[in-house]
Protein backbone atom coordinates (compact mmCIF):
# COMPACT_ATOMS: atom_id res chain seq x y z
CA UNK A 1 0.00 0.00 0.00
CA UNK A 2 1.27 3.43 -0.92
CA UNK A 3 1.68 6.06 1.79
CA UNK A 4 -1.12 8.59 2.21
CA UNK A 5 -1.39 11.96 3.88
CA UNK A 6 -4.30 14.03 5.17
CA UNK A 7 -5.70 16.76 2.95
CA UNK A 8 -4.86 19.49 5.45
CA UNK A 9 -1.19 18.50 5.23
CA UNK A 10 -0.97 17.55 1.56
CA UNK A 11 -0.54 21.13 0.36
CA UNK A 12 2.75 21.30 2.26
CA UNK A 13 4.36 18.46 0.32
CA UNK A 14 4.40 17.59 -3.37
CA UNK A 15 3.25 13.98 -3.69
CA UNK A 16 1.10 11.68 -5.81
CA UNK A 17 -1.00 9.49 -3.43
CA UNK A 18 -4.61 10.46 -2.86
CA UNK A 19 -5.34 12.66 0.13
CA UNK A 20 -7.53 11.58 3.00
CA UNK A 21 -10.87 13.18 3.77
CA UNK A 22 -10.81 14.19 7.45
CA UNK A 23 -14.54 15.04 7.63
CA UNK A 24 -15.88 11.54 8.03
CA UNK A 25 -16.46 11.12 11.76
CA UNK A 26 -20.24 11.70 11.96
CA UNK A 27 -22.33 12.37 15.04
CA UNK A 28 -20.32 10.03 17.25
CA UNK A 29 -17.37 12.44 17.10
CA UNK A 30 -19.50 15.13 18.77
CA UNK A 31 -20.23 12.80 21.66
CA UNK A 32 -16.57 11.86 21.93
CA UNK A 33 -15.50 15.51 21.97
CA UNK A 34 -17.95 16.19 24.81
CA UNK A 35 -16.37 13.36 26.78
CA UNK A 36 -12.95 14.87 26.18
CA UNK A 37 -14.14 18.29 27.37
CA UNK A 38 -15.60 16.76 30.53
CA UNK A 39 -12.33 14.97 31.24
CA UNK A 40 -10.41 18.22 30.67
CA UNK A 41 -12.60 20.18 33.06
CA UNK A 42 -12.33 17.50 35.72
CA UNK A 43 -8.57 17.34 35.30
CA UNK A 44 -8.51 13.65 34.43
CA UNK A 45 -6.23 12.12 31.83
CA UNK A 46 -7.63 8.65 31.15
CA UNK A 47 -10.62 9.60 28.96
CA UNK A 48 -9.49 10.16 25.39
CA UNK A 49 -11.29 12.17 22.75
CA UNK A 50 -11.09 9.08 20.55
CA UNK A 51 -11.44 5.34 21.06
CA UNK A 52 -9.60 2.49 19.33
CA UNK A 53 -12.71 2.05 17.18
CA UNK A 54 -12.56 5.69 16.08
CA UNK A 55 -8.95 5.30 14.99
CA UNK A 56 -9.74 1.99 13.29
CA UNK A 57 -12.42 3.71 11.20
CA UNK A 58 -9.76 6.15 10.03
CA UNK A 59 -7.28 3.33 9.28
CA UNK A 60 -9.26 0.15 8.65
CA UNK A 61 -6.17 -1.82 7.62
CA UNK A 62 -4.67 -1.41 11.12
CA UNK A 63 -5.86 -4.05 13.59
CA UNK A 64 -8.07 -2.54 16.28
CA UNK A 65 -6.33 -4.74 18.87
CA UNK A 66 -3.05 -2.93 18.13
CA UNK A 67 -4.79 0.41 18.59
CA UNK A 68 -6.24 -0.78 21.90
CA UNK A 69 -2.78 -1.82 23.05
CA UNK A 70 -1.31 1.53 22.02
CA UNK A 71 -4.00 3.58 23.78
CA UNK A 72 -3.72 1.41 26.88
CA UNK A 73 0.00 2.20 26.97
CA UNK A 74 -0.74 5.90 26.58
CA UNK A 75 -3.29 5.88 29.40
CA UNK A 76 -0.84 4.04 31.62
CA UNK A 77 1.92 6.57 30.89
CA UNK A 78 -0.45 9.43 31.65
CA UNK A 79 -1.37 7.86 34.97
CA UNK A 80 2.38 7.68 35.73
CA UNK A 81 2.65 11.43 35.16
CA UNK A 82 3.83 11.68 31.56
CA UNK A 83 1.11 14.17 30.58
CA UNK A 84 -1.07 14.25 27.48
CA UNK A 85 -0.32 14.64 23.78
CA UNK A 86 -2.09 15.64 20.59
CA UNK A 87 -0.83 12.86 18.32
CA UNK A 88 -0.31 9.11 18.37
CA UNK A 89 1.98 7.42 15.85
CA UNK A 90 1.69 3.64 15.57
CA UNK A 91 4.23 1.37 13.85
CA UNK A 92 3.15 -2.19 13.08
CA UNK A 93 6.41 -4.10 12.75
CA UNK A 94 4.46 -7.29 12.04
CA UNK A 95 4.14 -6.00 8.48
CA UNK A 96 7.01 -6.21 5.96
CA UNK A 97 8.96 -3.04 5.26
CA UNK A 98 7.59 -2.95 1.70
CA UNK A 99 4.19 -1.97 3.16
CA UNK A 100 3.25 1.39 4.61
CA UNK A 101 3.20 0.46 8.30
CA UNK A 102 3.30 3.78 10.14
CA UNK A 103 0.11 5.68 11.00
CA UNK A 104 -0.19 9.05 12.75
CA UNK A 105 -3.50 10.09 14.28
CA UNK A 106 -4.87 13.30 15.77
CA UNK A 107 -5.98 12.19 19.23
CA UNK A 108 -8.62 14.89 19.56
CA UNK A 109 -10.43 14.30 16.28
CA UNK A 110 -9.47 10.77 15.23
CA UNK A 111 -8.22 12.03 11.86
CA UNK A 112 -5.52 10.02 10.13
CA UNK A 113 -2.71 12.49 9.45
CA UNK A 114 -0.06 10.26 7.86
CA UNK A 115 0.26 6.70 6.58
CA UNK A 116 3.87 6.06 5.63
CA UNK A 117 6.65 3.57 5.05
CA UNK A 118 9.11 3.21 7.91
CA UNK A 119 12.40 1.33 8.03
CA UNK A 120 13.67 -0.96 10.77
CA UNK A 121 17.18 -1.71 11.99
CA UNK A 122 19.77 -3.87 10.25
CA UNK A 123 19.84 -6.25 13.20
CA UNK A 124 16.06 -6.53 13.26
CA UNK A 125 15.74 -8.40 9.97
CA UNK A 126 15.79 -7.99 6.21
CA UNK A 127 12.26 -7.41 4.88
CA UNK A 128 10.54 -8.81 7.96
CA UNK A 129 11.17 -7.36 11.42
CA UNK A 130 11.97 -10.24 13.77
CA UNK A 131 14.52 -9.19 16.38
CA UNK A 132 14.37 -6.20 18.73
CA UNK A 133 16.69 -4.80 21.35
CA UNK A 134 17.35 -2.02 23.84
CA UNK A 135 21.12 -2.52 23.68
CA UNK A 136 23.63 -0.07 22.24
CA UNK A 137 25.43 -1.39 19.18
CA UNK A 138 22.75 -3.96 18.34
CA UNK A 139 21.49 -1.99 15.32
CA UNK A 140 18.06 -3.33 16.22
CA UNK A 141 14.78 -1.48 16.48
CA UNK A 142 13.03 -1.12 19.84
CA UNK A 143 9.39 -1.73 20.68
CA UNK A 144 6.97 -0.13 23.12
CA UNK A 145 5.90 3.41 23.94
CA UNK A 146 8.02 6.45 23.17
CA UNK A 147 7.57 10.18 23.72
CA UNK A 148 8.65 12.44 20.88
CA UNK A 149 11.07 15.17 21.91
CA UNK A 150 13.11 17.89 20.22
CA UNK A 151 14.19 18.14 16.59
CA UNK A 152 17.74 18.85 15.46
CA UNK A 153 19.99 18.64 12.40
CA UNK A 154 22.26 15.59 12.54
CA UNK A 155 24.11 13.18 10.26
CA UNK A 156 20.86 12.29 8.53
CA UNK A 157 19.50 15.80 8.26
CA UNK A 158 16.41 16.96 10.12
CA UNK A 159 15.76 14.45 12.91
CA UNK A 160 13.48 13.91 15.91
CA UNK A 161 14.70 12.54 19.21
CA UNK A 162 12.66 9.82 20.93
CA UNK A 163 12.52 8.97 24.63
CA UNK A 164 11.65 5.35 25.37
CA UNK A 165 9.29 4.98 28.32
CA UNK A 166 9.42 1.22 28.95
CA UNK A 167 12.24 0.28 31.33
CA UNK A 168 14.43 -2.47 29.91
CA UNK A 169 12.58 -2.39 26.60
CA UNK A 170 13.30 0.97 24.99
CA UNK A 171 14.57 3.35 27.69
CA UNK A 172 18.04 3.43 26.09
CA UNK A 173 16.62 5.01 22.93
CA UNK A 174 18.06 8.47 23.56
CA UNK A 175 21.46 7.13 24.59
CA UNK A 176 21.48 4.92 21.47
CA UNK A 177 20.49 7.91 19.32
CA UNK A 178 17.38 6.09 18.11
CA UNK A 179 15.67 8.96 16.32
CA UNK A 180 13.20 9.49 13.51
CA UNK A 181 14.75 10.93 10.34
CA UNK A 182 14.44 10.91 6.58
CA UNK A 183 16.41 8.42 4.48
CA UNK A 184 17.03 7.87 0.77
CA UNK A 185 16.45 4.12 1.24
CA UNK A 186 12.81 4.70 2.19
CA UNK A 187 10.87 5.19 -1.04
CA UNK A 188 9.08 3.35 -3.83
CA UNK A 189 12.16 3.25 -6.07
CA UNK A 190 14.17 1.35 -3.45
CA UNK A 191 11.31 -1.12 -2.99
CA UNK A 192 11.07 -1.68 -6.75
CA UNK A 193 14.80 -2.44 -6.94
CA UNK A 194 15.14 -4.58 -3.80
CA UNK A 195 11.65 -5.73 -2.85
CA UNK A 196 11.98 -4.01 0.54
CA UNK A 197 13.13 -0.80 2.18
CA UNK A 198 16.70 -0.21 3.21
CA UNK A 199 17.59 -0.57 6.86
CA UNK A 200 18.75 1.82 9.55
CA UNK A 201 20.88 1.28 12.64
CA UNK A 202 17.68 0.97 14.67
CA UNK A 203 16.01 4.27 13.82
CA UNK A 204 12.44 4.43 12.46
CA UNK A 205 13.51 6.16 9.25
CA UNK A 206 10.87 7.61 6.89
CA UNK A 207 10.74 9.07 3.39
CA UNK A 208 12.98 12.08 3.08
CA UNK A 209 10.25 13.99 1.21
CA UNK A 210 7.86 13.73 4.15
CA UNK A 211 10.30 13.83 7.05
CA UNK A 212 10.15 17.53 7.94
CA UNK A 213 6.35 17.78 7.72
CA UNK A 214 5.85 14.59 9.73
CA UNK A 215 8.46 15.40 12.36
CA UNK A 216 7.19 18.94 12.85
CA UNK A 217 3.65 17.62 13.33
CA UNK A 218 4.53 15.07 16.03
CA UNK A 219 7.50 16.68 17.82
CA UNK A 220 7.45 17.84 21.46
CA UNK A 221 5.53 15.28 23.49
CA UNK A 222 3.69 13.23 20.89
CA UNK A 223 3.21 9.50 21.46
CA UNK A 224 4.84 6.80 19.33
CA UNK A 225 3.97 3.14 19.84
CA UNK A 226 6.03 0.43 18.11
CA UNK A 227 4.20 -2.91 17.97
CA UNK A 228 5.23 -6.48 17.23
CA UNK A 229 3.31 -9.62 18.27
CA UNK A 230 6.44 -11.22 19.74
CA UNK A 231 6.38 -8.80 22.67
CA UNK A 232 3.77 -8.69 25.40
CA UNK A 233 2.68 -5.16 26.38
CA UNK A 234 4.69 -3.72 29.25
CA UNK A 235 2.92 -3.35 32.59
CA UNK A 236 3.33 0.42 32.48
CA UNK A 237 5.55 3.23 31.31
CA UNK A 238 7.72 5.73 33.15
CA UNK A 239 7.10 9.48 32.88
CA UNK A 240 8.62 11.16 29.84
CA UNK A 241 12.11 12.65 30.07
CA UNK A 242 12.98 12.13 33.68
CA UNK A 243 16.00 13.91 35.13
CA UNK A 244 18.15 10.90 34.31
CA UNK A 245 16.98 10.89 30.71
CA UNK A 246 17.41 14.60 30.10
CA UNK A 247 20.96 14.45 31.45
CA UNK A 248 22.10 12.00 28.75
CA UNK A 249 24.61 13.31 26.22
CA UNK A 250 23.84 11.82 22.82
CA UNK A 251 26.77 10.90 20.55
CA UNK A 252 25.74 12.20 17.14
CA UNK A 253 28.02 9.81 15.29
CA UNK A 254 26.04 6.68 16.16
CA UNK A 255 22.73 7.99 14.84
CA UNK A 256 21.68 6.26 11.62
Amino acid sequence: MMPTISSNTAELVSRTPASLDPMDLGISSVVVMKLWWISFVLGTSCVWAVTPEDLHRAATELDVAILEEALDAVNCAEAAGAGQADTLTVIDYARPSSEARLWTFDLHTGHLLFHEWVAHGQGTGTEEAKHFSNQAGSRKSSLGLFRTAETYHGNNGYSLRLDGLNIGVNDNARARAIVMHGADYVDSAFIQRHGRLGRSWGCPAVRRDIARVLLDRIKHDGWLYAYHPSRQPAACAVPARTAATSAITVPETIQR
